[in-house]
């Protein structure tokens, strides 16, 4: 269905008019996998929001705590529109039933992109979390046996040398986990 004759300009099988569609606001989350998703600002600022988040929100009801998330994500601020999750059409047929209900179909790396129903945006804000919670695990888990490994020694000088450089390699990471 990739038909960059398309391209939003009224052209081609689709037929879809061009002011039926918009452009992806900078605060839309994007489905998918792969570099263009993951590297779309609307998406940075979504995994940067979940990094952040204090570890309490890690051990709760991650339902509830998802939700939320999902409704912080289309909040406007600062006079700004709110983000949207944005999956992309799998046919035409979709593009315009959207089009014709007037829901947003936005244009974006030669796709049409559509809005996510609630139930699958509050699905990906889960499993974001859940992704999150495993790495900041992971990244506790490797400074614990990082901390063993520097305290086996009396000292640096009773080490082994390369013992000391990879205590040192390992205790020097980062204490936030990004992606």
């Amino acid at each position: 269905f990739d038909d960059d004759s398309n391209a939003g300009a009224g052209a081609g099988a689709g037929n879809i008019p061009k002011y039926a569609t918009s452009l992806l606001r900078p605060t839309d989350v994007l489905f998918g996998r792969g570099r263009g998703p993951q590297l779309y600002c609307g998406n940075i600022a979504f995994q940067e929001r979940i990094n952040s988040l204090p570890a309490e929100h890690f051990s709760g009801d991650k339902t509830l705590v998802a939700r939320r998330l999902y409704e912080s994500i289309g909040t406007a601020s600062d006079g700004k529109p709110g983000g949207r999750f944005m999956k992309q059409a799998e046919t035409i047929e979709s593009v315009q039933a959207d089009v014709l209900s007037d829901k947003p179909v936005c244009w974006y790396d030669g796709k049409y992109w559509l809005e996510a129903p609630e139930k699958l945006a509050v699905d990906k804000c889960r499993a974001a979390l859940r992704t999150v919670a495993r790495k900041k695990e992971k990244s506790r888990q490797g400074k614990t046996k990082s901390d063993e490994r520097t305290t086996t020694a009396a000292s640096p000088i009773e080490a082994e040398e390369g013992s000391v450089l990879v205590a040192q390699s390992v205790s020097s990471r980062p204490d936030d986990v990004s992606f």
